[in-house]
């Protein structure tokens, strides 16, 4: 993928996580440029929070890497959860500001879900293989 591909492709991603159940995806990963854990190019003068100072194609790997630790990763830890557990796993607020309570048990993770999840990290692989094979910079 060239630099313009790359930036489309991220800036596509980013339209896609605006949901509120995904916007704290982008702000862990500008959290984590913050803290030092991602790298920061080396000859720029601007602010650390901003991700613009990245390559597309940097850009779009710690996208793509940030996607699958919030939603593959999280995934996987929940199933693992409760098949230990075999039972239903209840959350509760914390404060009568927080939302409401839900639970998760087997059933609350279809298969239809498990498979969405599947094809997701495919495609997420499929996307990093494309952004190494071209990354020039």
């Amino acid at each position: 993928m060239n630099a313009e591909e790359c930036e489309l492709a991220y800036r596509q991603l980013l339209s896609m996580l605006e949901y509120p159940q995904f916007g704290w995806v982008v702000e862990q990963l500008e959290v984590g440029i913050i803290a030092g854990e991602i790298e920061l190019p080396k000859n720029k003068n601007k602010s650390p929070t901003i991700i613009e100072d990245f390559s597309a194609h940097k850009k779009l790997r710690y996208l793509v890497d940030a996607i699958e630790q919030a939603v593959i990763n999280t995934a996987d830890m929940e199933r693992e959860i409760i098949s230990f557990f075999r039972t239903e796993i209840a959350f509760y607020p914390d404060s009568e500001n927080s939302e409401e309570s839900f639970s998760i048990n087997e059933t609350s993770l279809t298969s239809r879900r498990q498979d969405a999840i599947s094809v997701l990290q495919e495609l997420l692989n499929l996307l990093r293989a494309r952004i190494s094979e071209d990354d020039s910079e």
